[in-house]
């Protein structure tokens, strides 16, 4: 069976009758479920996260397209207060379903597992981003210097001399930019105030990486707090509210990527190789700093309970979300 998430739109415009059709069209409905309606959606979908081999013809016909699936399915699970259980079940079958043949497809792609994790960061972690980057953001901005060490793109490269010392110039400011950051990343005021939700989920990550693949350990876990979640909002602070518009520039743009391609490094402890052999300039400050990194993911990683979230997005429950529901919990009875 087609899922309706991966259909073509303009295929299913000319298809009369068809559930990915009528969901189409239910989603310009403003109708709220009754109360009645409501209370069986939550004790089916309740049911359904119980269920693993439901959950997994559920992600089977997910689709690489369905934007409404993960905002459906956290919806639901909210108004439930099965958030954190279903999501530990599909981080679970992604770890395990690459395991054994290739540990870095692991939480990759167009997954549901990292579908889910990033709505959920979505909904519940940019106000911790703003405090945590607000600082180190704006003082960069301020400096309104360069880190740039690809000899391809420092401006004046005429002088092999003079390039290089700009070079090592723009890479004594990146490390300094990059130390900036991982004190706020890392300072214990930060980590304290660090949402229990997120905490949890990288609870999830390191308990997986533990039992799947350990020597993956940095990069998967690093990976979800990094490169899934702070360093996005490094990269694109006006995006993020953390910073206006008017104070990026493209300049600006560039400096943060690389600070955060050594963020990215530090956190997954791997130094910098040929492939990006500019970037190698830096590997010795990795070296030296991985400690601080490894010592924050671990103590993130730490095991904690996981909060009900009940009833805070129901409001907002429309038909649409019912009925993606309903066709897909009938598909999986069906599989099963």
């Amino acid at each position: 069976m087609t899922s309706i998430f991966g259909r073509n739109k303009t295929k299913d415009s000319n298809s009369s009758g068809t559930p990915s059709k009528t969901l189409e069209a239910s989603a310009s409905m403003t109708s709220k479920l009754s109360k009645t309606e409501q209370d069986a959606t939550k004790r089916l979908f309740t049911l359904m996260v119980t269920c693993p081999r439901l959950l997994s013809v559920m992600e089977k016909h997910s689709g690489s397209s369905a934007d409404e699936l993960p905002r459906s399915l956290i919806s639901l699970s909210q108004a439930t207060g099965t958030t954190f259980e279903m999501i530990r079940f599909f981080i679970a079958e992604d770890f395990r379903r690459h395991a054994d043949t290739d540990s870095g497809s692991i939480m990759r792609g167009n997954c549901i597992a990292s579908k889910l994790t990033k709505e959920l960061l979505k909904r519940i972690g940019r106000p911790y981003l703003a405090t945590l980057l607000s600082g180190p953001v704006n003082t960069l901005i301020d400096e309104n210097a360069s880190f740039e060490i690809d000899p391809l793109r420092v401006e004046d490269n005429a002088n092999k001399t003079d390039e290089n010392v700009v070079i090592t110039a723009n890479k004594s400011r990146l490390v300094d930019a990059v130390k900036l950051l991982v004190t706020s990343i890392t300072s214990p005021e930060n980590v304290e105030k660090l949402p229990v939700e997120v905490r949890v989920l990288a609870s999830y990550f390191g308990e997986f990486a533990y039992k799947y693949a350990p020597d993956q350990f940095y990069p998967l876990v690093g990976g979800f707090l990094m490169l899934r979640w702070i360093n996005p909002a490094i990269t694109n602070p006006d995006a993020y509210g953390i910073v206006p518009e008017s104070r990026m520039n493209t300049n600006m743009r560039r400096n943060l990527v690389l600070a955060t391609k050594v963020l990215q490094n530090l956190s997954n402890g791997v130094e910098f190789t040929n492939k990006e052999n500019y970037m190698m300039t830096v590997n010795e400050f990795i070296k030296v700093n991985f400690w601080r990194m490894e010592k924050y993911l671990r103590g993130v990683v730490s095991p904690v309970s996981a909060p009900k979230i009940i009833g805070i997005f129901f409001a907002e429950f429309s038909l649409s979300f019912f009925l993606i529901f309903l066709y897909l919990l009938l598909i999986s009875v069906v599989q099963i």
